[in-house]
């Protein structure tokens, strides 16, 4: 198990020499309405020259260049002469269209996710993660921490049922208990998920002054993760944008598309809660308040800014991503991770080989 793991590891690095850099640019714009409802501003940015969709991040792959053949890549000087362009430019809104927006909650802990998010959330290591669970299980706090299981039991279920509705209300509780498709690979699903212990949930409040700070905040986490597997979804609106703006200069095109995008939430279900944090994917979505406007509505572009951008190489696996690609691949059990990272950690990330350490 160690050995798959120390492949990936190396499997990534080789990745990483092997990367070549590109560069590319895009453009942010700030736009204003005009009218009665003058001088609301929202952002933008360039989606396409005409009708060519301009290269993002997302356009190239691991390797550093590009992906794909059908994207305009732009460079310093073109996207100087498009900023230009648009600065000061008219807009006309192509399109207005709006989307139900809903997000559910993540699936109580098993010990791969409650690692993960540890990692992420608390900024502990995978043994000092487990440690502080250790001593929560011992302690009575909470469920066995070695797990490959999603499911909680009736009791468990109940609880959080009661939790959810007394701290934030009926209307933020299910109508029916949900119930999670377990995702790993040979799952043997021995225990339950990872939860607070008994069949009432004690509140993080009242524990904190009982416990030392790392595992007060597990707790919390392990806590707010469970009571939010059974609360309704995050609903809401994504409105979608689309404005075309004409091009002054023949150099790079006659006919500049924008695109801003933006989410309205109306409830705010499971985020009472809590919120799951994420590894960074560099999303290039441009999020932002809308104002109201309508098809043919016409709109000031006040401001554009062109921005560079470097290619990165793969990102060293941290704890986290480790311990999630080995679960996606079917490596190690609940109780070997801790270890096999601590392992890891001792031989590949000495004095002797440091580039081979995990960030």
């Amino acid at each position: 198990m160690q050995s798959v793991a120390t492949r990936m590891i190396v499997e990534r690095e080789r990745e990483r020499m092997a990367f070549r850099s590109a560069d590319y640019w895009d453009l942010d714009c700030t736009l204003a309405t005009r009218g009665s409802g003058a001088g609301i501003e929202f952002k933008a940015r360039l989606l396409e020259v005409d009708g060519h969709r301009v290269a993002f991040g997302r356009d190239f792959g691991d390797d550093g260049q590009p992906s794909r053949d059908d994207v305009l890549i732009l460079d310093e000087v073109s996207a100087g002469v498009v900023r230009d362009d648009l600065e000061g430019a008219l807009a006309t809104v192509e399109s207005v269209e709006p989307k139900p927006y809903k997000l559910r909650p993540s699936a109580p802990f098993t010990t791969s996710t409650f690692q993960q998010e540890a990692g992420r959330r608390l900024k502990l290591s995978a043994s000092r993660a487990m440690h502080a669970a250790q001593g929560l299980y011992q302690k009575g706090y909470i469920t066995y921490m070695r797990t490959d299981s999603t499911t909680l039991s009736d009791t468990a279920v109940r609880a959080a049922r009661a939790e959810a509705a007394e701290r934030f209300g009926p209307d933020h509780v299910t109508d029916a208990p949900r119930a999670y498709a377990n995702k790993v690979r040979n799952a043997q699903e021995a225990h339950e998920a990872i939860r607070p212990a008994g069949d009432h949930f004690r509140h993080p409040d009242t524990v904190r002054g009982e416990l030392p700070k790392s595992e007060a905040d597990v707790y919390e986490m392990v806590w707010r993760r469970t009571v939010a597997s059974q609360m309704t979804d995050v609903r809401g609106e994504t409105v979608r944008l689309q404005m075309g703006a004409d091009l002054a200069s023949p150099v790079v095109g006659a006919r500049a598309t924008l695109a801003a995008s933006g989410t309205v939430i109306h409830h705010q279900g499971f985020r009472r809660a809590y919120e799951e944090t994420r590894e960074d994917t560099g999303d290039e979505q441009v999020e932002a308040v809308l104002p109201a406007v309508t098809v043919g509505e016409v709109v000031d572009v006040v401001s554009a800014v062109a921005k560079g951008h470097t290619t990165k190489p793969p990102a060293r696996y941290t704890e986290a991503s480790l311990v999630k690609g080995m679960e996606e691949h079917g490596v190690g059990r609940p109780s070997t991770y801790a270890s096999i990272m601590e392992t890891i950690q001792g031989s590949m990330c000495s004095k002797r080989a440091p580039r081979w350490c995990l960030r």
